[in-house]
């Protein structure tokens, strides 16, 4: 026997009153994690100033993890992004820095009032140089250089003048870790298609061996120690990381 029209009304309206009292269940611990995440902000910010890094912009901030509230309540966080844009430390600049936070502590009326103690159990953190950066970099007074990947190594193009002609160079490049740098080294580089004039060889391999340098890096913050550098296709990105970090 169906059931009366009342009935079926009633349940449609229960379960349309669970949706919305559900959906404002998530605005509303998504607004909590928005406050809390502009207060981390501006004090990760002002922690990184106390470390010698400025940065133009504060750094973007994501408290991850479902749901948020229950987080702040139990002072404890999955995980913290802090993603930190053209920073500069000891006058060398570093494009992009993303770090990532995990296992993290702070009581909840620290995170509500902008105050610390934050502290991360664990932490990576890449930080990428594009090759706009490199290339610059490996520029030479007279020739522009421009830098890419290929493969696993970099892929090194200019244009440089041999006895009056201006011949188009290729050459390829390794990049591995230095102290506190990373060092480029040219391998290789040959005229690109063209005839090159006699004696001209060697202004090319002086050319070549002229590109290879180290590029200093910043110290990091939060004591991150680099341990690896690879090649991807839009940047070269190092790796670093840290344990028992206090953020703030």
């Amino acid at each position: 026997m169906p059931k009366p029209w009342w009935k079926r009304k009633g349940l449609r309206v229960t379960l349309i009153i669970v949706i919305v009292l559900g959906g404002l269940l998530v605005i509303a611990d998504r607004v909590a994690a928005s406050v809390a995440e502009d207060k981390v902000a501006t004090l990760i910010s002002q922690e990184a100033g106390n470390q010698g890094v400025t940065m133009t912009t504060e750094p973007d901030v994501d408290m991850g993890g479902w749901p948020f509230v229950t987080q702040v309540f139990g002072g404890e966080y999955e995980q913290i992004d802090i993603y930190f844009r053209d920073i500069t430390a000891q006058g060398v600049n570093l494009p992009e820095l993303n770090v990532h936070a995990s296992n993290v502590t702070a009581a909840m009326t620290d995170v509500l009032n902008g105050a610390g103690p934050v502290v991360a159990q664990s932490m990576t953190a890449d930080a990428r140089l594009t090759y706009d950066s490199i290339s610059d970099t490996l520029a030479q007074t007279d020739a522009k250089v421009e830098v890419s990947a290929d493969g696993d190594q970099l892929l090194v193009k200019s244009t440089i003048d041999v006895f009056g002609t201006q011949i188009p160079v290729t050459g390829a490049a390794t990049i591995e870790m230095g102290e506190n740098a990373v060092k480029v080294t040219v391998t290789q580089m040959t005229a690109d298609g063209v005839q090159v004039p006699p004696g001209g060889e060697g202004l090319i391999q002086e050319f070549a061996s002229g590109l290879s340098k180290e590029i200093p890096l910043p110290p990091l913050p939060y004591n991150l120690q680099l341990s690896d550098v690879k090649v991807e296709p839009d940047a070269v990105v190092l790796s670093a990381s840290a344990n028992e970090v206090p953020l703030v």
